[in-house]
């Protein structure tokens, strides 16, 4: 990638709400050396993470992968093929990566990425492990950032987030597990 689209593509992640400043030595080289076929649709990126520790609570931002823009109506994926690559997925037959088919199912999403100047947009991850609370509990929330550079419908991209963000509760007094949650009762701990 070239550094001037990885420079954008991080400064964008770096003016997303609610997260913590990127590193840029962290982050940026792993853009630049990113290589998407021009044929893909998604590439995953290295696995890096960057901590922000707080009393109680840490925060990890790491980068998923990048999209390629061009590709986007390509890989769009209709009602149809939704149910059958549950299937597939379900059965073993294909990765079972739902937040990419989640993507790639929201048509407007699609349309932004396809009508971007930019040739990629970027997916990162954002994780809270949080004991602030008086039982003392360990809470995880897990979001995912969508970064579609210049798009024009910024609350479709936010609404996506909050869509597929998970809350879980660790539980369980001699084998410890997490369990899912509901927003509400994660906001409320």
């Amino acid at each position: 990638m070239e550094k001037q689209v990885a420079e954008k593509l991080f400064n964008e992640l770096g003016r997303h709400p609610g997260i913590m400043a990127p590193q840029p030595d962290l982050f940026l080289d792993v853009l630049v050396s990113a290589e998407v076929p021009e044929s893909e649709f998604y590439q995953s990126l290295p696995h890096r993470q960057q901590l922000l520790e707080e009393p109680l609570c840490y925060h990890y931002l790491s980068l998923s992968g990048v999209f390629q823009n061009r590709n986007a109506q390509d890989h769009y994926v209709s009602p149809w093929k939704r149910r059958y690559e549950a299937v597939a997925s379900a059965i073993g037959l294909m990765p079972s990566d739902s937040l990419i088919r989640s993507l790639r199912a929201d048509w407007g999403l699609i349309e932004s990425m396809e009508r971007c100047e930019d040739p990629f947009s970027l997916l990162a991850q954002f994780q809270t492990y949080d004991y602030d609370n008086p039982e003392e509990t360990l809470f995880i929330l897990t979001r995912p950032i969508l970064v579609i550079p210049d798009a024009a419908d910024a609350k479709s991209i936010y609404e996506w987030e909050e869509a597929h963000t998970l809350p879980l509760k660790e539980v369980g007094a001699v084998f410890r597990h997490q369990k899912r949650i509901t927003m509400q009762d994660y906001l409320s701990h």
